[in-house]
């Protein structure tokens, strides 16, 4: 549907609010949190153009979420049925609870900190053409995201590395099992290197 409507919004961005689609300043006003954590946190569905400048807008789709919001705190399947005419189940609203905290506690600059993670990387010794490498395993480690290229780790010893997140040989795990780098714990040794031994630290 190609057109402008009065100069603020597209036909299609008057079309995606109707059927039920939000910006981000919309939502975030619905979830009760920051337009900037709306931005960051969750994907948008489509984009359309607004105002007179012609500005390209996200626009989110998210009913489970604003439903669950609606209904806090009394959030259970019956309730979000009724009120939002939706089906969910206890997993659905375990989700949007969860992120709907994350939502609410997100601070635009702040890093993001994982507690508790598994960090395994390579330490490399030997020389060019005969490189050796130790594969090295720390638990219990915090791992913060600086918002640019790198992680920064603290060890449980009190030790600290920062490890770009392009590194070879680097995996990260956080204590829910998500992956931050790499995508299982195979940490792909490069062909001719020899592993020379495993090392906790």
């Amino acid at each position: 549907m190609a057109g402008y409507h009065s100069f603020s919004k597209s036909n299609n961005a008057l079309a995606a609010e109707d059927a039920g689609l939000w910006t981000a300043t919309a939502l975030a006003k619905a979830l009760r949190c920051e337009t900037a954590a709306v931005r960051a946190l969750l994907v948008p569905a489509e984009k359309h153009h607004t105002s007179c400048w012609y500005n390209l807008t996200d626009y989110y789709e998210e009913p489970v979420l604003v439903a669950v919001a609606d209904a806090e705190p009394n959030v259970t399947p019956a309730v979000i049925a009724e009120q939002a005419d939706l089906e969910v189940d206890g997993e659905d609203i375990e989700w949007a609870l969860g992120m709907l905290t994350g939502l609410r506690a997100y601070r635009a600059g702040e890093p993001a900190s994982h507690e508790n993670c598994e960090v395994r990387w390579l330490s490399w010794a030997g020389s060019r053409l005969h490189p050796i490498c130790v594969e090295k395993r720390e638990n219990g480690c915090r791992v913060v995201d600086n918002g640019k290229q790198s992680y920064v780790i603290f060890r449980p010893d009190g030790g600290r590395m920062t490890k770009r997140k392009t590194t070879k040989g680097l995996a990260i795990r956080t204590a829910p099992g998500e992956m931050l780098v790499g995508s299982q714990w195979d940490l792909r040794i490069p062909n001719g290197t020899r592993l020379a031994s495993i090392s906790a630290g």
